[in-house]
C-alpha cells in the first residue's frame, strides 16, 4: 500500500480521516460494532468486500487513541 509522503495513511484514506470530526469516526466505530454484533455475517461481507474499510477503521481508532493489542493469556 503506497503512503503519501506527508501522510501517515494511504491516499484516499487520508483525506477521508482528516475530514471527519471525532465525534463522526466514534459513531462509525459505534454502528459498525453494533452490525457485528447484531448481524455478524452481513458485518463479515461488508468487511471483505470493502477491505479499505478495515484500514479505515484501525486508522480512526489510531486517531481516537484507541488502542488494540492483542490479550494476554
Amino acid at each position: 500500500m503506497d503512503f503519501d509522503k506527508d501522510s501517515k495513511y494511504p491516499p484516499g484514506i487520508s483525506e477521508t480521516i482528516s475530514s471527519l470530526s471525532p465525534q463522526e469516526m466514534y459513531d462509525i466505530l459505534v454502528s459498525l460494532k453494533v452490525m457485528a454484533a447484531t448481524e455478524p455475517e452481513q458485518a463479515r461481507q461488508l468487511l471483505r468486500q470493502n477491505p479499505q474499510l478495515c484500514f479505515g477503521v484501525f486508522c480512526a481508532m489510531k486517531e481516537l487513541g484507541m488502542s488494540v493489542s492483542p490479550k494476554k493469556k
